[in-house]
């Protein structure tokens, strides 16, 4: 069964929750969405998304940042696991990181979405998002399981899904950032 069909159902969720309670930045431009951080990212993160070592998001951003002359800490935070200077760092960048899961059951221990199970979405987290926000999904399953929350909320967004997101190109995550005015 893949994470698209999972997430028809309504379901308690699992024991493998999402970090959405963790991080809140209440002057974010852009809100950049997945679907629930993987094990890998999880380890030594300290209650925090997007912290494997393999993670390129924080590459993509410190180059914009860095390439419109305006220095970020990034690398150094994550070296360090950092983690209140490195949501401050974002918080001041107006960027807010939400994951669509609130919580599951990850069987395999695996990075796939379609390997989660018994999935709950984070309806609460998106209840009152910015409508001055550009929202960002970086998968297929982020997308489609936002948009679900979005009309459960009665809420009309647009979404941007970054298709391809591990090989999606600096230039467009630039032209992303742009557009979110940051």
């Amino acid at each position: 069964m893949s994470f698209l069909s999972e997430i028809t159902k309504q379901t308690n969720g699992g024991n493998f929750v999402s970090f959405n309670n963790s991080f809140s930045c209440s002057e974010y431009k852009i809100i950049i969405v997945g679907t629930i951080t993987s094990p890998s990212g999880r380890k030594g993160n300290n209650g925090f998304f997007y912290m494997s070592p393999k993670n390129r998001m924080y590459k993509i951003i410190d180059n914009y940042f860095i390439n419109n002359r305006i220095i970020t800490h990034f690398d150094e935070y994550k070296k360090k696991w950092d983690i209140a200077s490195l949501k401050k760092e974002l918080c001041d960048k107006k960027i807010l990181f939400l994951d669509t899961v609130e919580s599951c059951s990850n069987p395999k221990n695996s990075w796939k979405d379609d390997d989660l199970k018994s999935i709950k979405l984070d309806y609460q987290s998106f209840k009152n998002i910015r409508e001055d926000a550009l929202v960002v999904a970086n998968s297929k399953n982020a997308y489609f399981s936002l948009l679900k929350i979005l009309n459960e909320n009665n809420q009309t967004h647009t979404v941007y899904l970054c298709k391809l997101f591990r090989s999606f190109s600096q230039s467009g995550w630039n032209n992303i950032f742009k557009k979110a005015g940051i």
